[in-house]
């Protein structure tokens, strides 16, 4: 079949014979070329359907071939390679080809089709998608740039770049699969749609930067190359594996799989959300050596989130966790909002706060900032549905426990130094021990603070107003509880083993007297003696609660100083049990 080679200095139609080097319009089978300079730009516009030809060339600097006439098709059977010139594709027209491979110029889609029965190639140049369609078989970026900002792009096969540059901006890409080992790829709107496998390996990188693109794939595996997003959605219908590479997920971004791994046996890897909300539908997991790092953000995994490496810094975990690795606070406040197995590390560092907000054990191998807390700005905090239980005697010498509502329990006791701040209101099922005569600061504050275990003297209590401290066991001798404000607050004795220990080694701090009549602004709850067990009350020797029944003294307790002129009252607490309190009348 002929070669022939488009000759008309000043452009023309594809079907004036005038325009081609012999004279006629290419038959179907010739081998057509755009390759002469001419005498400078020219254009060839396509005004009728040809084809089908065996081979297209573009390779004049100066050539231009319109697609602008609707509905019309230029048919190539072969190969079309454009390496210099440009290509323009609009008006519902349609390049229909075997293959396509350019390696400069520059093709441009505003509408109509570019339909690629076997494989593209971009190794140069520029490929632009603002409208209409391509289509292809497979699609590979080795070079130069591809942009779309609307229309569509079907590749039935594999999408794979190993160099240049692709950019998403609207318009919707659907691959079978696709590979990124070199190059960057880059997304600021649209939707690309892997049906299959995505994986980034070698130099490659993937970017997302804002909420308007989205990137799907059925899986995905990473082993190099960087992943970073700063917006936008990434949805992983299987398994996300991450063993190799950098990868960083900001805020206004998010991450969703079916499941999730970090790391393996043979590679750690770190992965880090800063801001990100990934969300994982199975199973997570952290492999020993690997590090899931959190500046913010959230990371939770409805089958739980194995870990056998670390998860450090400040965030939300969601999900159930298990394994031996380390969860750190750090940098932040790290809340966990499910249950923590037996068996995890759990540290705080300085500056940090470690909230439980689900049922969570600790073993012996505990460490808040190496087996204790030893910073004044550490901050345990058990939240309103919270329980930890530790399984090994706590020690701490500085920091703070803080309670909204949980529980902490440790049968061996909790050791606290004067550094160490108990501030809120729960449940504490432990012996709250010291270090000789230092013993911690205890705030009930917020509302109840039960403690189910022996006091400490050296821990120093006190009520803030509108709260109480319930004990429910022994007090050690020398045992003070103080009144911080003078409108309310109550000791409740919550036994007659608390009501028996508290009389005989305790004693009330600031116990107020309403001068405005008798009504309760401090409180003394027992809770185990009823109101008409007592009938007749006084203070003694200026600083004594005295309780009667009849002529026999059934309670006493002592004050820290003489209120003054006071009658003791005793009412009802509501329950079963007697309020006392103070007033001048």
């Amino acid at each position: 079949m002929a070669i022939e080679t488009w000759t008309g200095v000043f452009g023309g139609d594809w079907s004036d014979p005038t325009g081609w080097s012999d004279g006629t319009v290419p038959a179907a089978g010739d081998t057509v070329q755009l390759s002469q300079a001419l005498s400078g730009p020219y254009t060839v516009h396509l005004d009728t359907n040809e084809g089908s030809y065996a081979a297209l060339t573009i390779s004049a600097a100066n050539a231009t071939l319109a697609f602008y006439s609707g509905g019309l098709t230029l048919s190539v059977s072969g190969a079309t390679t454009l390496s210099a010139g440009d290509v323009a594709i609009a008006g519902d027209a349609a390049l229909d080809t075997g293959t396509f491979a350019e390696s400069g110029g520059f093709l441009g889609m505003s509408n109509g089709t570019l339909a690629v029965s076997g494989q593209a190639t971009l190794s140069g140049g520029a490929l632009a998608v603002y409208g209409g369609t391509l289509q292809a078989g497979s699609l590979a970026f080795s070079g130069g740039s591809f942009g779309i900002s609307g229309g569509g792009v079907t590749v039935t096969n594999q999408v794979s770049q190993t160099a240049g540059t692709t950019g998403f901006y609207g318009g919707t890409f659907n691959a079978g699969s696709l590979a990124v080992s070199g190059g960057s790829l880059g997304m600021s709107g649209g939707t690309l749609a892997v049906s299959g496998a995505l994986t980034l390996s070698g130099t490659g990188s993937i970017e997302l930067y804002n909420t308007a693109a989205t990137l799907q794939a059925g899986s995905f595996a990473q082993t190099g190359g960087s992943l970073g997003m700063s917006g936008g959605t990434l949805s992983i219908a299987g398994q996300a594996t991450f063993t190799g590479g950098t990868d960083i997920f900001y805020g206004g971004s998010s991450v969703n799989a079916g499941s999730l791994q970090v790391g393996s046996s043979g590679a750690a890897q770190t992965l880090a959300v800063n801001g990100a909300v990934v969300t994982v539908s199975g199973s997570a997991s952290i492999a020993a050596g690997s590090t899931l790092s959190m500046y913010g953000g959230s990371f939770s995994a409805q089958g739980g989130i194995t870990v056998s490496g670390t998860i450090s810094g400040a965030g939300t975990l969601g999900g159930p966790i298990s394994g031996n690795g380390v969860i750190e606070a750090s940098g932040g406040m790290l809340e966990i909002s499910n249950t923590i197995a037996s068996g995890s590390t759990l540290v705080i560092d300085s500056s940090a706060v470690l909230k439980i907000d689900g049922v969570a054990t600790t073993g012996a191998g505990t460490a808040f900032g190496g087996y204790r807390m030893v910073d004044t700005k550490q901050t345990l905090e058990i939240g309103s549905q919270g329980a930890l239980t530790i399984t090994a005697l706590e020690r701490n010498t500085a920091g703070t426990l803080k309670l909204d509502g949980g529980t902490i329990t440790d049968q061996y006791g909790i050791q606290n130094a004067k550094n160490v701040t108990i501030t809120g209101f729960g449940t504490i099922n432990a012996d709250l021990l010291s270090f000789g005569l230092n013993g911690a600061a205890m705030h009930a504050i917020g509302g109840v603070l039960t403690i189910n275990g022996n006091v400490s003297s050296s821990v120093h209590s006190d009520i803030a107003s509108n709260s109480a401290l319930s004990l429910q066991s022994t007090v050690d001798p020398g045992t003070t509880v103080q009144f911080l404000g003078s409108d309310s607050g109550t000791l409740q004795l919550g036994n007659s083993t608390a009501r028996s220990s508290f009389e005989a080694n305790g004693k009330l701090v600031n116990m107020h007297v309403n001068t405005a009549g008798a009504v309760a602004t401090n409180v003394l709850d027992l809770a185990d003696l009823q109101p008409s067990s007592i009938t007749s009350a006084t203070i003694a020797n200026g600083n004594t609660i005295e309780l009667f029944n009849g002529a026999t003294m059934i309670d006493h307790f002592a004050l820290a100083s003489s209120p003054g002129p006071a009658v003791v009252h005793w009412a009802s607490d509501g329950g079963a049990g007697v309020n006392i309190f103070l007033s001048t009348t």
